[in-house]
């Protein structure tokens, strides 16, 4: 019989010896019990010497783990105040007629390759360098799709990021595959280490 999602996830978080929960689980003082019980989640806390990350997939009230509603990815606290969400992808053709709240770096990696999205121009300029636009573009080369996220909270199944502002590496998928998950938590910690908080 083949494993589940929720096994294969368990399996590696134990391979690491990170600390995991899940919907099923519904365990530890820090995170909430009382999610609706048709989303389907996962997290494990992943500590480093600069933060501390949470791997967080969630599914959407159908259950699915492959529709609009899913995502997963590694995420940590940003800010403790609401920043405006920002986006960073690869650019695609029709990005040149939908450009609303596109920033410009002056980073010909970035300006070039990738699409920033966002309509504070501080935060974008705070968070762009060309070191994120190259490193970007490799891991999403390996692990697709993806992108880099600030936004509000919105994982109501992770206490840890209540009333913040989190920046994340993110899929639209369950990234659930060793190989890519290795990628995806340590290339793309790297990445997020190298933009400091905001404050």
């Amino acid at each position: 019989m083949e494993k589940s999602w929720i096994e294969k996830l368990s399996e590696y978080a134990e391979s690491k010896g990170y600390e995991y929960w899940s919907h099923k689980s519904m365990s530890s003082g820090g995170f909430v019990r009382n999610v609706i019980t048709s989303t389907k989640y996962f997290m494990m806390e992943i500590k480093n010497e600069s933060y501390t990350y949470y791997y967080c997939a969630s599914a959407d009230h159908s259950g699915s783990i492959s529709t609009n509603g899913s995502f997963s990815g590694v995420f940590r606290v940003f800010s403790d105040r609401k920043l405006a969400d920002l986006k960073i992808r690869r650019r695609f053709w029709i990005d040149r007629i939908f450009s609303a709240n596109r920033q410009k770096t002056g980073i010909p990696t970035i300006d070039k390759k990738l699409f920033l999205q966002c309509s504070d121009k501080e935060l974008a300029t705070h968070i762009a360098n060309s070191r994120l636009g190259h490193s970007f573009l490799k891991i999403s080369k390996r692990v697709t799709p993806l992108e880099i996220i600030v936004e509000p909270n919105r994982m109501k199944f992770n206490s840890n990021f209540k009333k913040k502002s989190i920046m994340g590496i993110r899929s639209n998928r369950w990234v659930t595959d060793v190989k890519e998950l290795n990628q995806l938590i340590d290339s793309g910690i790297n990445i997020l280490n190298s933009i400091p908080n905001k404050r």
